[in-house]
């Protein structure tokens, strides 16, 4: 309790001017201030401080500055506080899912996917989710499955859409806007891209896709694909692709069409 105690003081004292340096003209100084916040954030203490004291708004207001290193040491501390349920739940009441969603697509793709890191923690909470919805998170992924050629974007964006279509109101959303057709075309140029750069012809990629929905419709609920690298015909490195998350994606829409 004692420790505690004095960690809090502490917090509650190096926190304020930290976020003072937030505005400084000299961008050294900003890009020192959002990497002692991150260093902050990764402790559950220093979540709650930092929601307490107000720092995610201002942490959320970087998002325009005009230093790349700025933006995204404030992508990792968002990464950080959303991590946890509190801090997640702290980082959607300080709109981090309205913020991101009207930025990402300018963004570079490093920080588009530290972005969608830090909304995947977001989305997952039950008011998360909600604003998600309200606020065409899905329409902005949506754009980013057709228009990004990073696998690291398409495979995040595919990662937040999938925690987004394990509810009803997610599918529904997702089907009523068409993403089953994008998923569909993405698995597919996946599945060509990966057979152009295989020499494996013991078990031909395609095969691939079917067996890793059919895994996803057997499991459910659950977003994790057992047996995954016992895929023959790819390599641990294919399967940083979106094809897995795409495959799963659909599988939890699909058992949402044949339901109706």
């Amino acid at each position: 309790p004692e420790n505690a105690a004095i960690a809090c003081g502490f917090l509650c004292n190096v926190i304020p001017p930290l976020l003072v340096n937030l505005h400084d003209p000299d961008s050294t100084v900003r890009i020192d201030a959002t990497r002692a916040l991150n260093t902050l954030a990764t402790t559950a203490t220093g979540k709650l401080k930092l929601i307490s004291e107000d720092a995610l708004p201002r942490l959320l207001d970087l998002v325009t500055d005009p230093d790349s290193d700025v933006r995204r040491q404030a992508c990792i501390a968002m990464i950080s506080v959303s991590s946890s349920p509190v801090g997640a739940n702290g980082a959607v009441d300080a709109k981090v899912i309205q913020a991101y969603n009207n930025h990402i697509l300018q963004e570079i793709p490093e920080h588009q996917v530290l972005m969608l890191l830090a909304l995947h923690g977001a989305v997952k909470t039950p008011a998360g989710f909600t604003v998600a919805l309200e606020d065409g998170l899905q329409s902005t992924l949506k754009i980013m499955l057709q228009k990004s050629v990073h696998g690291e974007v398409l495979n995040s964006a595919c990662d937040v859409l999938l925690a987004l279509a394990t509810l009803k109101a997610g599918k529904e959303q997702a089907i009523g806007i068409d993403l089953v057709a994008v998923l569909t075309r993405l698995v597919e140029a996946e599945v060509s891209r990966l057979e152009e750069s295989s020499d494996r012809n013991s078990v031909s990629v395609s095969t691939a896709a079917p067996t890793l929905i059919n895994a996803s419709v057997a499991e459910g609920e659950d977003d994790s694909i057992p047996g995954i690298t016992k895929i023959e015909g790819l390599e641990e490195s294919d399967l940083v692709s979106p094809l897995a998350n795409a495959c799963a994606c659909l599988a939890h829409l699909f058992v949402e069409i044949s339901g109706k």
